[in-house]
């Protein structure tokens, strides 16, 4: 009978990216209640253009496709994506003033929430 043994796998190399030229998202639990809704996860931070454009070019979003926006802010990416890909979209953003923008910003683009869907929620909630 044979003996099998397995052997460690070598750890992956970590990849490598070039640091963005704008502020990107970053997810960081925040203490700071809101007296509205409690803790939040993090502020208002946008994306540039350029984080936008990565993060669209790595997903690859076509015409079938739902992208789904934890944290949607204003509603930026959600917008870029659907003109840009004819994608659908559904934000979720728990501070209503950020609601408002993205809604505003996605009649703006021409979009209905058919197409384009802004949900004021928490998110797990």
């Amino acid at each position: 009978a044979k003996a099998w043994a397995l052997k460690p796998m070598p750890k992956p190399k970590p990849k490598s990216y070039p640091k963005p030229k704008s502020p990107s998202l970053s997810l960081s639990l925040s203490r700071t209640p809101n007296p509205k809704v409690g803790p939040y996860l993090a502020p208002f931070n946008p994306s540039g253009d350029d984080v936008i454009n990565d993060a669209l070019d790595m997903l690859g979003l076509g015409e079938d496709d739902t992208l789904w926006d934890v944290g949607c802010g204003d509603g930026r990416l959600l917008v870029e994506a659907a003109t840009r890909h004819g994608c659908r979209g559904v934000g979720i953003e728990y501070d209503e003033t950020f609601v408002e923008r993205a809604r505003k910003r996605v009649a703006d683009a021409g979009f209905d929430a058919e197409r384009i869907r802004v949900e004021h929620k928490i998110a797990g909630h």
